[in-house]
């Protein structure tokens, strides 16, 4: 009887070290899966803040182009009066401002 249960003991006390073993590896691999979520999480949020860079950048380079373009035009504009007679210049600078008023000018009766 002494045997049998001696034999049995040392059998589960073998097992013992292999239970253990792999409660230590499933706690290790959930915690790597938690740091992969959380590096992942992270580059999600670098990504989106490099497109928001990036969307930003293209807003900026459209509004100066924008002025760019506006700006040119004001100075075609200019030169365009600077050649005229003085006198064409006077009006045609008050009608195009009459005219650009939404119910009072000439063309809206």
């Amino acid at each position: 009887m002494l045997t049998i249960i001696s034999t049995a003991l040392g059998f589960f006390t073998s097992l013992v070290p292999n239970v253990l073993d792999y409660f230590k590896q499933k706690r290790d691999q959930d915690h790597e899966l938690a740091m992969i979520d959380a590096q992942t999480q992270a580059q999600l949020a670098i990504g989106q803040m490099q497109l928001e860079a990036t969307v930003t950048d293209a807003q900026l380079k459209e509004i100066q182009a924008a002025h760019k373009e506006q700006a040119s035009t004001a100075v075609a504009a200019g030169r365009l009066f600077l050649a005229c007679p003085p006198v064409l210049g006077r009006w045609s600078r008050i009608f195009l401002s009459w005219s650009s008023w939404p119910s009072i000018g000439p063309l809206h009766g």
